[in-house]
């Protein structure tokens, strides 16, 4: 975060706060873009790609993020691009 985003490295209490509140709008800001630019590809691969849904027996964060990187990474494979939205390896073309 301190390169990437450009925080300042603290050990007081106040700057550790708000690194950690940049960190979280930042990721949220992340995931609500993953999750529209998922939508609007439905639109043209909706054939290929499942609608998104957060099924109600997912009862953690981190289950939910993993629920969800398994439709990033089936979008990566069915398009064969926008690893920059969706992070990880790019698919290899046909």
């Amino acid at each position: 975060m301190v390169e990437e985003l450009g925080f300042t490295a603290s050990s007081d209490d106040a700057e550790i706060r708000d690194n950690l509140d940049r960190a979280t709008k930042q990721a949220c800001y992340a995931l609500a873009n993953k999750l529209v630019f998922y939508e609007a590809l439905l639109k043209r691969y909706g054939a290929t790609l499942k609608p998104l849904d957060a099924p109600e027996h997912i009862k953690s964060a981190d289950k939910l993020r993993t629920h969800f990187e398994a439709f990033f990474a089936q979008a990566r494979r069915v398009t064969h691009d926008y690893e920059t939205v969706f992070g990880g390896k790019r698919a290899r073309p046909r």
